[in-house]
């Protein structure tokens, strides 16, 4: 029986910027408050499907429900933990496995629930010679970017299967938009991405998974995306930081419920450029299950297996 890393110890292997450089531009961070009396929170989104619990809290009123007024900001993935750890952005629902190791080297941040399961995939083209994770060994995988949840999810994949991914694999980076395409076109032989990508790619008819995180045993259990926050912040502003989490958890409990139209009014709000139908099918297929103690289970070492 193979005995490979568990997910914190192979997360714990991963190289991280210096934790003294980040920390050291720090803003003041007491949370200002309207003249009605909403304590300000400055969010930040990407644009992905799995977001959809804060594009509700927002348009649905569940933050204004709970004292806050919200600054949305987007930000790219390979920026998210900068931002956020120098306080440019409050809050955000982000994987877990991208923060573990940064939250450990010394990154400001602070996981305050778990929000859902799933989402990251690494697929091939349908037909193809590559069907297993073995198969992927000596191939080119493209990515949205080095650091990023997918390119970490395969990273895991290969290592669990023995594929040595530093020196056994070519990784190539392209906007997350351009990953079919890259495919399609020969420059990879295989993509790692995220919601909606994975969803548009499957109804294509082009690709077929080669690792799920939301289906295959050894990682469907896991949370994969958690409430984020500067911890300074959360720490200053503990009042904001607990009505925030609990807008964004009442946000995904709705998305459980109302998958169409959770998918139709993103798609409506210019959150996400996505098919409604397909966005549904993909927010249907991911287990919202909003907890604080999921989060909690999701940043423990996991039993080797």
């Amino acid at each position: 029986m193979n005995t490979p890393l568990s997910r914190k110890e192979f997360l714990l292997s991963l190289p991280v910027a210096s934790a003294a450089f980040l920390g050291s531009c720090k803003k003041d961070t007491t949370a200002e408050v309207t003249a009605d009396g909403l304590m300000k929170v400055k969010l930040g989104y990407m644009g992905l499907t799995c977001e959809a619990p804060l594009f509700m809290a927002m348009e649905l009123g569940f933050f204004k429900e709970q004292g806050i007024e919200v600054e949305k900001m987007k930000v790219e993935w390979t920026q998210f933990k900068d931002v956020i750890n120098l306080g440019g952005i409050h809050i955000g629902q982000q994987p877990v496995m991208m923060f573990l190791k940064p939250i450990q080297e010394g990154l400001n941040i602070k996981m305050t629930a778990g929000v859902h399961k799933g989402c990251l995939r690494v697929q091939a083209p349908k037909g193809g010679a590559i069907s297993k994770v073995e198969d992927l060994r000596g191939k080119r995988i493209g990515v949205p970017g080095m650091g990023t949840p997918p390119f970490i999810f395969a990273n895991r994949t290969l290592s669990r299967h023995k594929v040595d991914p530093r020196t056994e694999i070519e990784w190539r980076v392209f906007p997350s938009g351009e990953l079919g395409l890259a495919l399609e076109k020969g420059e990879v032989d295989a993509i790692a991405n995220s919601e909606p990508i994975g969803s548009l790619m499957m109804a294509s008819g082009k690709v077929q998974n080669v690792a799920d995180l939301g289906v295959d045993t050894e990682y469907a259990d896991e949370y994969c995306c958690s409430i984020m926050m500067n911890a300074a912040f959360a720490e200053k502003n503990s009042k904001a930081a607990a009505a925030a989490t609990r807008a964004i958890l009442k946000g995904a409990k709705w998305v459980s419920v109302n998958p169409h139209a959770a998918a139709r009014l993103s798609i409506e709000k210019g959150y996400l450029a996505s098919n409604p139908e397909l966005n549904a099918q993909a927010l249907g297929a991911l287990p919202f299950e909003p907890m604080v103690s999921g989060g909690r289970e999701a940043s423990k070492p996991r039993r080797r297996t």
